[in-house]
C-alpha cells in the first residue's frame, strides 16, 4: 500500500491505491503507525518486519527524508545528502528487504536503493538514471517500474532486472503498485482519473476503470483480475493521455550491478 504525493507540471495529485490480486475486497481498519507532532509523514510502505516512510522536520518543513524502521526497533534515516522521497519496500526478488526511493539531491532526481540491514545506499542499474527526472519507483520480483520526465517528454517505464531491458509502456501516467504479473498506473484530467493495468507477461496496457476527483470520496470498483479497490483522490492532477493499447518495446540498455554510493 502506498500513499503518494506528487507535483508534475505545476499540478498536484494525491492517491491511495490498494491492489487485491485474488479479486476479493478485504475490509480493513486504519491503524496509526506514525504521528509525530507538527511533522508531515508520507509514503508509508511495509513488508514483514519493516516499515518505511518519508517525513519533514519542524526546522526544515520543505525538506523530506526517507526513513526505515524494523519492528520493535529504532527509525533509520537513509544516509544520503539532499531530499529523499517516494520510498517503497521490496517484498520479493533479488532486492527483497531493500527500499527503493527517489534521491532529489542527485541530478534532476535519481532512483536509489537502500539496504536497511547494512545501512547502505546502493546505485540503480546504470541505464535507469539519466539527465531527466526519474521518480515513483516500485519493485516486485524481477521488475522495476518508474516515471521519467524531462525536456524530451514524460514516459512510464518497466525495467526487467534479469534481461536488463527497459520498456516504455505509456506516456503521461503516474506509476502505481507492481505486484507479480501486474502493475497499475493512473492518469488524469482536471476532473477524472483513469486507472490503467499493465500485464508484464503479455506487455499489454488496458484501462481498469475511472474515478472522480473529489476530496475525501472513496470509489470502489472491479476491473477483472486483479481487482483495484479503495482509491481516494484529492485536488487536481495530470492531463489525460491517449487511449491505451499494446505497449511498444523500448531499447535494450546495458546494465551494471548495484554498488554502494
Amino acid at each position: 500500500m502506498q500513499l503518494r504525493r506528487t507535483s508534475i507540471g505545476g499540478l498536484a495529485a494525491t492517491a491511495l491505491a490498494i491492489v487485491v490480486l485474488a479479486g476479493t475486497v478485504l475490509a480493513a481498519t486504519p491503524v496509526k503507525v506514525r504521528d509525530a507532532d507538527r511533522v508531515k509523514e508520507w509514503g508509508g510502505s511495509a513488508i514483514d518486519g519493516w516499515f518505511a516512510w518519508e517525513a519533514n522536520t519542524r526546522a526544515h518543513p520543505a525538506v523530506f527524508k526517507v526513513y526505515a524502521k524494523p519492528d520493535g526497533g529504532a527509525a533509520q534515516r537513509v544516509p544520503l545528502a539532499g531530499p529523499t522521497r517516494s520510498p517503497s519496500l521490496i517484498a520479493s526478488g533479488r532486492r527483497a528487504g531493500q527500499v527503493v526511493f527517489q534521491a532529489l539531491g542527485l541530478h534532476a532526481g535519481d532512483i536509489r536503493f537502500y539496504d536497511p540491514v547494512a545501512d547502505a545506499v546502493l546505485r540503480a542499474p546504470k541505464t535507469i538514471n539519466t539527465s531527466a527526472t526519474e521518480e515513483f519507483p516500485e519493485v516486485d520480483g524481477g521488475s522495476l517500474t518508474f516515471d521519467r520526465h524531462g525536456s524530451s517528454g514524460w514516459d512510464t517505464i518497466v525495467y526487467r532486472f534479469n534481461t536488463k531491458t527497459s520498456t516504455v509502456i505509456g506516456h503521461r501516467m503516474i506509476a502505481g503498485q507492481i505486484n507479480g504479473d501486474y502493475a497499475v498506473y493512473w492518469r488524469c484530467s482536471p476532473s477524472t482519473c483513469d486507472v490503467m493495468r499493465y500485464r508484464l507477461s503479455t506487455e499489454t496496457l488496458t484501462a481498469g476503470g475511472s474515478f472522480q476527483i473529489t476530496d475525501g470520496q472513496e470509489v470502489i470498483f472491479g476491473s477483472g483480475e486483479p481487482t483495484i479497490t479503495g482509491i481516494t483522490s484529492s485536488t487536481g492532477s495530470t492531463r489525460r493521455s491517449s487511449a491505451p493499447g499494446s505497449a511498444p518495446r523500448g531499447p535494450a540498455p546495458s546494465d551494471l550491478p548495484a554498488r554502494s554510493v
